[in-house]
């Protein structure tokens, strides 16, 4: 049980890389980023957010 939570978190941290490089940016507000965090154990809301806000800094220091 343990390994298929890693191996979630993986495909959720590779799908915010992509969002936050401007690949697949709708990926954040799909179906399937649900269907991740569910199999990941973490909130889709709470994902949402934390890019959110990361995005935004990261934006203002230049690295996105």
């Amino acid at each position: 049980m343990i390994g298929e939570r890693v191996l979630w978190l993986q495909v959720l941290l590779i799908g915010l890389q992509d969002c936050a490089r401007g690949n697949e940016i709708g990926w954040i507000w799909s179906k399937d980023l649900v269907l991740v965090c569910h199999l990941a154990e973490v909130s889709p809301d709470q994902v949402r957010f934390a890019f959110q806000i990361n995005k935004a800094r990261l934006a203002k220091m230049g690295r996105i």
